[in-house]
């Protein structure tokens, strides 16, 4: 289990082990989702370069 925080910025830091297994880099953009029931699923956009 991962645990990461909001700063005072509204920004969050994934922890390494997370990024590690999405495999995350820098510049890759990500959409959430809110959901009602209190869950943030997100999913990665496609690179400008995949179309």
């Amino acid at each position: 289990m991962a645990v990461a925080a909001l700063t005072s910025k509204g920004q969050i830091t994934l922890p390494k082990e997370i990024r590690e297994q999405l495999k995350l880099q820098p510049g890759i953009a990500w959409k959430f989702l809110w959901e009602l029931m209190g869950g943030l699923p997100f999913v990665r956009l496609p690179q400008m370069s995949q179309f």
